[in-house]
């Protein structure tokens, strides 16, 4: 009976970090963070994803490009290039970069775009809607760790503890 209980609490474990693991997008995929000859390319890009809190959006670029995060529809819409706010995360680097950005903020939209010359009225800019996992309160974002493995020999140490006692 008791190792049955064992085995079970491990399997829940396992699953359930497996569930709630970050996930990694690399924006605009192997096309990166630049200026798309199609004005809806990272709209659609963002469109089939579903981010939670704790993951990472990865920006890759070649060249003069900046990331303003925003938490305004109305900045995001005009393409405001005004650097000062203070909802905004801005980076801004000329030559090959790259920046990640950790979604650490609450359920809700984030808004992304380039403020240089024209870029984002060109279409370098996406939103997303942040959810929560299955329903519930949001993750925080997890902790480093090494995954699935590191849970399931902490939880093996955890059963073979209790073994000896």
């Amino acid at each position: 009976m008791g190792f049955n209980l064992i085995g079970s609490s491990i399997f829940a474990m396992i699953f359930i970090i497996g569930v709630t693991e970050a996930t990694n997008y690399t924006v605009g995929d192997s096309f990166g963070w630049s200026v798309p000859s199609n004005k809806s390319f990272y709209t659609d890009w963002a469109s089939t994803k579903k981010f939670f809190v704790g993951d990472n959006l990865i920006f890759n670029w070649n060249g003069n490009h900046s990331i303003k995060i925003t938490m305004k529809t109305i900045d995001y819409e005009s393409c405001n290039s005004s650097w000062f706010d203070a909802l905004t995360y801005l980076v801004t680097k000329n030559g090959t970069a790259m920046s990640i950005h950790t979604i650490d903020a609450p359920i809700g939209y984030r808004y992304f775009y380039c403020i240089v010359g024209n870029h984002c009225e060109l279409g370098q800019k996406f939103s997303i809607n942040v959810q929560s996992h299955s329903g519930s309160s949001p993750a925080p974002a997890p902790a480093p760790s090494f995954g699935i493995l590191s849970a399931f020999l902490s939880s093996l140490a955890v059963y073979f503890f209790t073994l000896t006692r």
